[in-house]
């Protein structure tokens, strides 16, 4: 048996697929993995839009949280003024701040 033996004498045969046939089957996929790709693009635009409004809610949050801390620094600012009046006033009045009353 020599190896020309082996081998199958496929001169008679056509192709598996015609060119047509491999076309058609090109778009199949590519509409396959456009369809796919749409999915994954609709999924990421979702979680965007939520991230969207999780950076909404803590900028509002972050602004609010400025602004008490603007008012509580206001606050302190003023009682440290009106501490300083009181000891001013008794340094003047003759007291001194660290005596024993």
């Amino acid at each position: 048996m020599n190896s020309n033996d082996d081998l199958i004498d496929d001169s008679d045969f056509e192709p598996f697929f015609s060119r047509e046939e491999m076309v058609e089957q090109h778009c199949h996929l590519l509409q396959a993995e456009a369809a796919e790709l749409s999915t994954e693009l609709r999924e990421a635009r979702r979680k965007i839009a939520t991230l969207v409004l999780m950076w909404s809610g803590v900028t509002k949050e972050l602004a609010e949280v400025k602004r008490e801390l603007h008012d509580a620094k206001w606050k302190l600012s003023a009682a440290y003024s009106e501490l300083s009046n009181i000891a001013t006033s008794k340094m003047v009045q003759g007291h001194h701040p660290n005596a024993a009353e």
